[in-house]
């Protein structure tokens, strides 16, 4: 028994070198945009479509309906921890305008009054459309304003993946945000770095990158 068996009945090993030199398998890898469990990529993509990242009053809104492949409901409805918890990540999503990493990782808010009170309002569908629909991880989202208004968005592609790319500069956001509370002020200048990678060496990195005191809230 070899690899080739462990992961495909009739395995192709030709593809290995199919397109050797032309083809780059790297340039196909995601980008997770948002810090949080992969089937709830797409809802936050959907949250961010609707309301344009801008911070929303939960009093004017009445209901939200969450759609998604039914095959992947069980991984995300109401855990326990917030990463993921697609009820309390929508919730603080639409609460903030926006879902960074620490914000994602905020055990105590999953007790906030005010998230508590948006999620009571949320209906999570299973949807088995979804389940086979290409490209996988797709999510549907609806909103019920109490004006009346009802704004919804099917997210398609999530963000970050081959289909749909991030922009360099969210990329670059979502570097900041992850290191910057390690690395403080040098957190811009190994960014800037990295847009010049190829004229450095290792040792021009190594200042940038050194953690003398590593916070205690950050893994």
């Amino acid at each position: 028994h070899n690899l080739f068996a462990a992961f495909a009945e009739r395995p192709d090993r030709a593809a290995l070198v199919d397109g050797l030199g032309t083809r780059f398998e790297i340039m196909r890898a995601s980008v997770k945009k948002w810090c949080v469990g992969s089937p709830i990529q797409a809802m936050l993509d959907a949250v961010m479509a609707i309301t344009g990242g801008v911070p929303q009053d939960p009093a004017a809104i009445e209901a939200i309906t969450l759609t998604m492949p039914d095959d992947r409901v069980h991984i995300v409805d109401d855990r326990a921890m917030p990463d993921v918890c697609v009820q309390h990540l929508v919730a603080v999503a639409l609460l903030d305008g926006a879902l960074g990493f620490a914000a994602a990782h905020d055990m105590p808010r999953m007790q906030d009054p005010a998230v508590r009170a948006l999620r009571s309002r949320m209906m999570l569908v299973p949807s088995p459309e979804l389940t086979l629909a290409v490209p996988a991880r797709q999510a549907i989202v609806t909103i019920r304003f109490a004006s009346g208004e009802e704004r919804r968005h099917h997210a398609v592609a999530v963000r970050g993946t081959p289909d749909n790319p991030m922009a360099e500069e969210e990329v670059e956001a979502k570097t900041l945000d992850l290191v910057a509370p390690l690395l403080d002020e040098r957190a811009p200048a190994l960014l800037a770095a990295m847009r010049d990678i190829a004229a450095l060496r290792v040792r021009d990195l190594r200042p940038l990158l050194r953690i003398t005191d590593l916070p205690e809230s950050h893994p």
